[in-house]
């Protein structure tokens, strides 16, 4: 028996034991095309190992993207959850609707994450005159400057104020986060000089929270509630004279620490669902669908009545997991934890598996006497739940395409997953 390594290959000859042994041509140039397949190989090895070692991954919602190598997402998705506007526990007199999604949208700008426009400004700005794109109030003239698609590149400020002077830009609320505003040339002084203000509204609409003052060197501020929409100002104080001093406002995340200014870019990626999804993931890149919660109407049930207790046995596709559970939405009841037999009034409970008592949904509402009542009382109210078993579907793919550099990623669903190559 000949060992392995007793043979080898030199030139045109197979080496056996010392001895040497013509190859025949064919075989011969057989072992030429593997070895040069075998070092093309190595050599795809070694790029591959490249392009992992660039590979980069991130997730949240707003997320921030930097030193993005290529214009294309490796892998995208989006988890959903059920939202429920409002706050605190539910009940007849705090009512919190619950709502989902028909569509995935995942909007990709630079690090200005907010647009300004010309047509914004100028309608948010009618104390003063106008002349073409530039505004004059309280002896003050802002100029604003635009690219082609009306969106803000840069003001210049020039005059003495004989009262304070403002350039207001309203804008939506960005996703709840942690910001940076900035713009503001160097110098800036609050009660003397100048500055840029954002203000974030408060939910009922009646007064401004959050609020971030940049004065050279941005200002940061936070969005934590449901906020109808956000103000900036360019503000010039009472008798300070301004010569042509640039503004660059720009919104950024706070994660984003490069404060040069860039003008606003976007791309969106959108799949239509089809229907409300009120929890799952959606992958853009294949187009998969994962519903993972139901909703029902609570008129869309049949229910008995035990003394004061009202339940249902009708929801036979929740997810199993516990004896009692108050892992679920409810706009009108408040869920709480407690067998059927002991809630308050204005409670709920759900059970999540198969008993002899047997009931999926049980409510104590002291207002009703009968079925009948409670019943036809019932309207839109309505509980969101886990399913048993998740619904899969086939939609059509939509690409991100990403900017080279740095990348602001924002979501209309809970959380962002992406990967990406770096460098």
């Amino acid at each position: 028996m000949i060992s392995n390594k007793d043979i080898r290959v030199e030139g045109s000859n197979l080496i056996i034991n010392g001895e040497k042994h013509p190859l025949d041509p064919a075989v011969e140039a057989l072992i030429k095309r593997a070895n040069t397949v075998h070092g093309k190989l190595s050599a795809l090895d070694t790029k591959l190992d490249a392009i992992e070692a660039l590979e980069k991954s991130a997730s949240g919602n707003p997320i921030s993207l930097t030193g993005v190598a290529e214009a294309y997402a490796m892998s995208l998705s989006m988890t959903i959850e059920p939202i429920q506007s409002g706050s605190g526990d539910p009940s007849p007199t705090n009512v919190r609707p619950i709502s989902g999604l028909t569509e995935g949208k995942v909007t990709r700008t630079g690090k200005n994450v907010l647009p300004m426009t010309i047509e914004a400004i100028k309608a948010a700005n009618t104390s003063g005159s106008w002349n073409g794109n530039i505004y004059s109030f309280n002896d003050v003239s802002f100029e604003i400057f635009t690219n082609s698609d009306g969106l803000i590149t840069g003001i210049q400020v020039n005059g003495t104020a004989s009262a304070i002077s403002l350039l207001r830009i309203f804008l939506p609320t960005p996703k709840q986060g942690n910001y940076v505003i900035n713009g503001c040339p160097k110098g800036g002084d609050q009660q003397s000089r100048y500055g840029l203000w954002c203000g974030v509204r408060d939910e009922s609409d009646t007064s401004w929270v959050y609020t971030g003052y940049d004065l050279g060197s941005g200002g940061a501020f936070s969005v934590n509630i449901n906020s109808p929409y956000i103000r900036v100002e360019v503000e010039i104080r009472k008798n300070y004279t301004a010569n042509n001093l640039m503004f660059y406002p720009m919104i950024r995340l706070a994660t984003e620490t490069d404060p040069t200014f860039e003008p606003y870019t976007a791309a969106t990626s959108t799949i239509t669902f089809g229907q409300t999804v009120y929890g799952g993931s959606v992958d853009f890149k294949t187009g998969q669908l994962t519903v993972t919660h139901g909703i029902k109407k609570f008129s869309e049930l049949s229910w008995l009545k035990n003394n004061n207790i009202f339940y249902t046995t009708g929801i036979n596709d929740i997810k199993i997991g516990g004896y009692l559970s108050n892992k679920f939405l409810s706009d009108y009841y408040t869920p709480v934890l407690k067998e059927w037999t002991a809630l308050d009034n204005g409670t709920c409970v759900l059970r999540t598996g198969i008993y002899n008592t047997n009931y999926s949904l049980a409510v104590r509402d002291d207002n009703y006497n009968t079925v009948s009542d409670f019943t036809t009382e019932q309207g839109d109210r309505a509980i969101c739940y886990e399913l048993a078993t998740p619904i899969t579907l086939t939609l059509t793919p939509a690409e991100l395409e990403l900017l080279k550099g740095n990348n602001t990623i924002t979501a209309n669903g809970a959380e962002i997953s992406i990967e990406y190559i770096g460098r």
